[in-house]
């Protein structure tokens, strides 16, 4: 049997190693696996293109390369995903997280406020609000200035240019 592996590895062409990442790449698209098989896939496919170019490599540098690609590339990935966040948008960054989406926009109230509590219309939603114990009349201009859950704090807003409700 450890003559037969000996020989397994003395014979990988690059058929084998672009197969077996074509294999990764689908195994992929199957289970997602956090772009793990992708990058081990795409290691494996670039093995695969060297031995077409060179097709002498030994097997010890085959998996070296492909090892180091993989490992690499992961790594690369990783970190590049880590750090993306910061050029995204707010829109990209709360995507699904509606009540934070709407911490500093600008809105006119159609109801009043009373005691602090009331609701403010967006869109096609009703949100609770508070306004810090403080009575709004309707037609208020405010602010939401923090969010915790669906409940909206909200300030007072007093400027010239238009609300997200008046645009």
């Amino acid at each position: 049997m450890f003559y037969d592996l000996w020989v397994v590895l003395r014979t990988l062409d690059a058929w084998h190693w672009t197969s077996f990442g074509l294999l990764l790449l689908a195994l992929e698209m199957l289970a997602p696996t956090g772009f793990v098989f992708l990058w081990l896939g795409a290691g494996a496919v670039v093995v695969g293109l060297s031995m077409a170019l060179i097709p002498d490599l030994g097997w010890e540098v085959q998996f070296t390369l492909w090892g180091v690609l993989s490992v690499g590339s992961l790594v690369s990935w990783r970190a590049l995903k880590a750090t993306s966040s910061i050029g995204l948008s707010q829109e990209a960054t709360t995507l699904n997280r509606r009540a934070e989406a709407l911490v500093g926009q600008r809105f006119l109230l159609e109801e009043p406020v009373v005691a602090g509590r009331g609701t403010l219309r967006i869109g096609d939603s009703r949100w609770r609000v508070d306004a810090q114990g403080q009575d709004l009349p309707a037609g208020t201009r405010v602010r939401v200035v923090v969010t915790m859950g669906s409940l909206l704090y909200i300030e007072p807003h007093k400027d010239d240019t238009k609300t997200e409700k008046e645009r």
